[in-house]
């Protein structure tokens, strides 16, 4: 580890909770179940479309990486949410 710090909570109702320092900036980024229903559902559900295409060849472009291997965007910009139609309907039952 770099000395850099992230701490994680999850409350019994399912809302997520993460401080993160990197460098000298401190984040707080919050998950709450009553909008994005289960989290774990849900990382598991875009991680399955996102693999689909990347096997397809749909990658995000990250040849802009540093000399630390990290790829930084501008903020606002991200890789496209995967496409719903990524994965057959019959494979996510």
């Amino acid at each position: 580890m770099n000395g850099e710090i992230r701490v994680t909570a999850t409350t019994p109702d399912g809302t997520w909770f993460e401080a993160a320092e990197e460098g000298d900036k401190l984040s707080l980024t919050g998950f709450s179940p009553v909008y994005w229903g289960d989290q774990l559902e849900l990382v598991s559900a875009a991680a399955e479309r996102r693999d689909a295409e990347n096997a397809a060849g749909a990658t995000w472009d990250t040849a802009d990486r540093n000399e630390e291997g990290q790829a930084f965007r501008i903020p606002g910009v991200y890789r496209p949410f995967p496409a719903w139609e990524a994965v057959p309907a019959s494979d996510t039952q």
